[in-house]
């Protein structure tokens, strides 16, 4: 029966008018139920109609309840009915699902567990958080019912009228205390529930739709198997088998997991993982091997045994090997605890209380974690330390670091702020505690410089490596070489001392005079040279820069450097050693030495690769490369598992049956035909094979007994070593467990409180998270809360659930400033004047105001200070501003004068400079109460004439040429030249003369203009008589029959002259019309003859030199389209290399010599135009493109050229030919120059793609840290 019912499931009545024939009820074991029925609105009563009972309750909405033999259970009509009327009856089709689909409309906001942030479940719960640490002392689990507020099932039902089976303690008591992390944030409970919880904790919902109660099972304890066997002899009338193989079977593996590492540390060197398993063990219905020979299977399993009995001893060469790599890396460049180099001067007096604290915690964690390790030394528990044997630990380094030279530096830090006796020592009060000075020690004035040094750090060699002995080394000899002095070696050389003289008055006295006159006086003498010895002394000394007796710190730091450089070729030959072994086994175990070459082609055949990751398997930084040997491990057994499964085919089966649950003859069976249950399917009629399946969907009418039922199954999926349902149940990666990642320094994590931080070396971590122990041991330590927690994941370790702070060289990062502000180490600002400081460096988040450098670079309430020059190659203020004196804003730049007036503008009222000189926008130039304006030779007077000397022009010729000075004016008779005085003028023809008349005449210009960098000015040798051209209203014309005497120089391509003889000059006149007339009363001008093109009326006309024998090595044919140069001239002109042009054709000279245009890239010159690029123009081939440096060869480039004898970086044009052809241009058949345009196209698509990968691993990062 189906009832109306209310939300708690009371019933309401039953509606009659449902069509018993349309009822569904499709029962899912991974998903919610679902019920289908019509209803009618009228009834049949013994012939009359009547309306149904409850038909209009049944809407959106409104709960049913069901109860029959297969389901006794509450269900929510969660979407709108569909009504339909044929014009006789009205029908409701109804569908709901079971209650916790209420689940779907409840929502999780900021909902994050085991997240190791402020705002995650296990910091919020009370009483949950140690006040001392700061970190959780329990962590959130998937069911508490001790503390709900520490059970993820109960936090996330709150409020939501659903409960947490109790049966769970008992049933699932493993599963409950299971602890995983989660971020939920927007998101319904029930997907959360089903689809993220589910799938990570490996567990299956049920529901308890009456009583609202949830429960679950974990795998492999979901179901049971019952033995109901089902076939074509019994029940079913239709099994169909699919496959879910998607494409091809994947017979070998890349794999990788989430940083990317791969699996060659444990498989030869070999990233990739193959099985061949199925193809080389599937025989056919006749007995034979179905899709290999006999030989291919029998040498493919001798292969695969060899590889897999010889990989053990692959793996631990290599982790041997690594392991040997990173002690030669720490012999290389092992370096003190960061915390030795801290500045404690700088810390205030709590800070140094804390850290004090600390660090004594620290150092006597060390020596608990020491000890431990060597129970036979310190079986009493009172014996004394062994610093002996403790040096030749790994502990020995930090021990050292604590007990020498931090915690002394802290302490004389202290005196700053505490209390000291007369020696200077800190004092303590009665309870042990050092006494603070509420102002500061007076004894020290607040003054830092007072505290003394504490270096101890600095001389012991055994905390460094090589390459840092060898840099000091090297800083040192430098000093040597600054106090050495001629006459300090008693035997031996400067390069090789024996022995040194003494310090003394004996060792002045073995001085030659030349040699004491080096020094002023014997002290001079004995104090350079003591210091020399502090340095160089073979033998102990007195040393003052170490304080201890003991030889010169160069002799030490030399004993340290050939001890650090044998013990690192004593490994380096191990390695070389273990290499060659690894070799030998990756050799031996390739295929091609275990195929045939007929079988290995075919194993290549059969080899169909795909990549596989697996983003629950990560590295951190914790990890090395031997650590990283065991994530390698685990994702080759893994991939292996997958591969398994991938390698062969898979399929899913669907059935159709009778319904069992009307049959007598099955009741008993009745009870056991569940979801979740396993069954036996028995596809093949003639075949007894049954396959065992899980029972995971039956839909049948809950309201007939009579009828077929629908049956599905979880597909199973086959691998080498088992057959389960886990993948179809949970996901594709339900297998393999969740796990969170965290991170730490390369120096290891850091524990503090505030701005006082503890260095705590990457040793020293690890034995404490190995410890178990520990806690117990060292109960008093501040680190006592590190320990092997079951539970606890690597990022809840490594993110603050043991690091308060984390320091990296100088940078300290803590809670207070990723919510407050950003402070440098010496920082000296108050806090009531933060932004005050006067050195180091605050960033306040909050407002943004900053502090950078002391005052440097200053934002502090809207006003940003810049201390020195603002060097930018572009600067924009969308306002006003003001610099040096210059004052703009969005009209220009201007100055004020006294009386508040602009004096100098440059801006849209054009320019102007006082009161005499403007230039408006529109291009004219206003000068007041100047009689002459002078721009170097050119003069231009307040009559408006304009004269320019001839040395403005023209800079050679003899002293005779410069004597007589050519002058040339413009006023409103035209333009004049003349020679020495405006009343003795005469004409000239020169190069680059361009006139635009003043009257209604045109313009004259001389075509072929040509110019080198010398002067293109003509120079004149001897006067002979008076002569002059005018260009006026009328037109250009001769205006004297007497000529000059002149050379006439064109400069081309050299010094060559061209000589005009007397009779060779002609008078010409040319009109405003372009109309023309010339006469020459000297003879017929016959080589220089001028050619003199009308132009339209008004406009002028052009005169030109014709003849191309003035120009020596350059020739036209008869069009003057073509020109060409003999070899060995070239082509100069200054001019066009100060012109400039953002738009145009370049221009290209082919290796003929020909000018062209460089070929345009439109579209409409293009065709076979496509994005997939040919193999030979793949432009990953730039990749294996040299750069090198070079220079070019003398006599090459010009001497004057810029870079003639530079370093340049660039291309060797046969590199590009050898890597890039399409891209060198040849000369002769051989390579030239780079064609760089050719070279822009693929770097830019390199460029692209680089770009999208970026983009990709952007996103996977923003997913892992979301994830995290």
């Amino acid at each position: 029966m189906i009832y109306v019912a209310k939300p708690t499931g009371d019933i309401l009545g039953r509606p009659n008018g449902i069509k018993e024939e349309t009822c569904k009820l499709k029962k899912t074991l991974t998903d919610m139920w679902e019920l289908t029925f019509e209803v009618n609105k009228y009834v049949d009563e013994n012939g009359d109609f009547s309306p149904s009972d409850f038909y209009e309750s049944l809407s959106e909405n409104m709960y049913l309840t069901l109860e029959s033999d297969t389901a006794n259970t509450l269900f929510l009509i969660d979407a709108k009915p569909v009504t339909t009327n044929d014009g006789i009856q009205e029908t409701k089709s109804i569908t709901a699902h079971t209650a916790e689909c209420e689940l779907q409309q409840k929502f999780l906001r900021n909902f994050y567990i085991n997240n190791g942030t402020p705002e995650s479940q296990e910091y919020l719960a009370a009483d949950n958080v140690d006040p001392y640490t700061g970190l959780p002392q329990e962590y959130i689990r998937l069911v508490n019912f001790d503390r709900p507020e520490l059970s993820l099932l109960h936090l996330a039902l709150q409020e939501t009228g659903w409960t947490v089976d109790e049966n769970l303690l008992t049933s699932e008591t493993e599963a409950c205390t299971g602890k995983y992390q989660f971020s939920a944030d927007g998101k319904d409970i029930y997907s959360f529930l089903m689809n993220e919880v589910a799938p990570t904790a490996n567990v299956l919902f049920f529901f308890d739709r009456r009583k609202r109660r949830i429960s679950f099972r974990s795998y492999p304890h979901i179901g049971r198997d019952t033995g109901i066997c089902i076939g074509m002899r019994n029940l079913a009338s239709r099994i169909q088998i699919e496959s879910t193989t998607d494409a091809a079977l994947i017979t070998a593996y890349r794999p990788a997991c989430e940083s990317g590492s791969g699996i060659e540390y444990v498989n030869f060197g070999d990233p990739c993982l193959h099985n061949l398993d199925y193809f080389a063990d599937t025989h056919n219905e006749y007995g034979d091997y179905q899709y290999v020979t006999e030989n291919f299977h029998d040498e493919y399993a001798a292969w695969k045994k060899k590889r897999e009995d010889l990989r053990s001893n692959y793996t631990a060469l290599t982790r041997e090997y690594n392991q040997i790599l990173l002690a030669v890396s720490e012999l290389q460049n092992r370096l003190p605890n960061d915390g030795c180099s801290i500045d404690y001067k700088t810390y205030k007096a709590d800070e140094l209380a804390f850290s004090l604290n600390a660090y004594e915690k620290a150092l006597t964690a060390l020596v608990t974690l020491y000890k431990n390790d060597y129970p036979d030394l310190y079986a009493d528990p009172g014996t004394e330390l062994d610093e002996a044997h403790l040096r030749t630990t790994v502990y020995w380094h930090d021990y050292f670091a604590y007990k020498c030279q931090i915690i002394p530096s802290v302490l004389e830090a202290m005196k700053i702020w505490y209390e000291t006796d007369a020696d200077g020592s800190l004092k303590k009060g009665e309870d042990g505690s050092y006494l603070l000075c509420e102002n500061g020690n007076p004894a020290y004035a607040g003054e830092p410089a007072m505290v003394k040094p504490v270096n101890a750090f600095l001389y012991e060699f055994d905390l460094y490596g090589l390459a840092e002995l060898q840099a000091k080394k090297k800083a040192w000899m430098e000093c040597v070489n600054l106090l050495y002095r001629d006459g300090f070696i008693a035997s031996g050389t400067k390069e090789s001392p024996e022995a040194y003289l003494t310090p003394d008055k004996s060792g002045w006295e073995m001085l030659t005079a030349d040699q004491k006159a080096q020094f002023t006086t014997i002290t001079a003498f004995t104090d350079t040279l003591a210091s020399y010895l502090d340095y160089m002394s073979f033998e102990p000394r007195a040393n003052a820069i170490t304080g201890t007796n003991c030889k010169g710190i160069i002799r030490l730091c030399e004993d340290a450097i050939s001890k650090r450089q044998s013990e690192i070729d004593s490994l380096q030959e191990r390695l070389t050693s273990i290499g060659a072994q690894r070799d030998s086994l990756s050799s031996f175990v390739r295929p091609e030495n275990h195929f045939s070459t007929e079988n290995l082609r075919l194993f290549r055949l059969l080899s169909n690769e795909a990549e596989y990751s697996n983003k629950n398997i990560v590295t951190t930084n914790l990890d090395d490369i031997v650590t990283v040997i065991d994530t390698a491990e685990e994702l080759y057994q893994d991939a292996k598992t997958r591969l398994d499964i991938a390698s062969r085919p898979q399929y899913a089966f669907r059935t159709t049956i009778d319904n069992l649950f009307a049959l007598e003859e099955f009741a008993p069976l009745q009870e056991d035909f569940t979801i979740g249950n396993f069954i036996r399917l028995l596809p093949d009629l003639f075949c007894d094979d049954a396959v065992k399946l899980r029972l995971i969907s039956i839909e049948l009418n809950p309201l007939q007994v009579s009828g077929d039922i629908s049956v599905e199954f979880s597909t199973m999926t086959r691998s080498l070593s088992d057959v389960n349902d886990l993948a179809f149940l949970f996901g594709e990666g339900a297998s393999a467990s969740s796990h969170s990642s965290g991170s730490a320094s390369g120096n290891g994590g850091t524990y503090g409180k505030n701005d006082a931080e503890i260095q705590i070396a990457n040793n020293m971590l690890n034995a404490l998270l190995k410890s178990e122990a520990f806690g117990t041991q060292v109960s008093d330590v501040i680190l006592d809360s590190i320990r092997a927690n079951k539970g606890n994941f690597g990022k809840l370790l490594a993110h603050s659930g043991i690091f308060d702070s984390l320091e990296s060289g100088g940078i300290k990062i803590n809670g207070d400033c990723l919510t407050n502000a950003v402070k440098s180490n010496n920082y000296n600002g108050a806090p009531d004047a933060p932004f005050a400081n006067t050195s180091g460096t605050i960033i306040d988040l909050v407002n943004g105001d900053f502090n950078f450098g002391g005052g440097k670079l200053k934002l502090n309430g809207g006003d940003l200070l810049v201390e020195g020059d603002v060097i930018a190659d572009s600067l924009v203020a969308d306002k006003s501003g003001t610099i040096a004196g210059w004052r703009f804003d969005e009209t220009g730049f201007y100055k004020i004068g006294e009386n508040g007036e602009k004096q100098m503008v440059l801006g849209d009222e054009g320019i102007s400079a006082g009161e005499n000189f403007s230039v408006s926008q529109d291009g004219k130039c206003d000068i007041k109460d100047i009689d002459r304006l002078d721009i170097g030779r050119i003069h231009l007077d307040k009559d408006s004439s304009l004269s320019i000397d001839k040395t403005a022009l023209s800079s050679r010729g003899t002293d005779q040429d410069k004597k007589r000075a050519m002058n040339y004016t413009l006023d409103t008779g035209g333009f004049h030249i003349y020679n020495g005085n405006p009343s003795t003028s005469f004409a000239e023809t020169f190069a680059d003369l361009l006139i635009q008349s003043l009257g209604t005449g045109g313009f004259l210009k001389l075509r072929k203009q040509f110019q080198s960098s010398q002067d293109s000015i003509d120079t004149y040798t001897e006067s002979k008589a008076d002569c002059s051209c005018v260009v006026d209203t009328m037109g250009i014309h001769g205006t004297s029959k007497t000529y000059q005497y002149f050379e006439l120089k064109k400069h081309i391509m050299s010094d060559d002259t061209v000589s005009a003889n007397a009779d060779e000059v002609q008078i010409f006149h040319l009109d405003a019309s372009g109309t023309r007339s010339y006469f020459n009363p000297f003879g017929v001008l016959e080589t220089e003859a001028v050619i003199i093109t009308p132009g339209a009326t008004g406009s002028g006309a052009t005169i030109n030199f014709d003849d191309a024998e003035y120009f020596e090595g350059f020739g036209s044919n008869d069009t003057h389209n073509e020109y060409v140069f003999e070899y060995g001239r070239y082509i100069v002109n200054d001019f066009l290399l100060t012109q400039t042009s953002s738009s145009g054709s370049q221009l290209r000279i082919s290796s003929s010599g020909m000018l062209y245009t460089y070929a345009s890239s439109s579209r409409k010159y293009k065709y076979d135009i496509t994005d997939r690029i040919a193999d030979s123009l793949d432009p990953r081939k730039l990749y294996d493109l040299p750069v090198v440096q070079f220079k070019y060869k003398k006599g090459y480039l010009n001497e004057k050229d810029d870079r003639h004898g530079q370093d340049i970086i660039g291309f060797l044009a046969e590199d590009v030919y050898d890597v890039y052809p399409i891209a060198c241009n040849l000369k002769d058949g051989e390579p030239e120059v780079p064609e760089y345009n050719m070279l822009i196209a693929p770097m830019l698509k390199l460029i692209q793609e680089q770009h999208e990968e970026i983009e990709k691993l952007k996103q996977r990062i923003a997913i892992l840290e979301q994830k995290a």
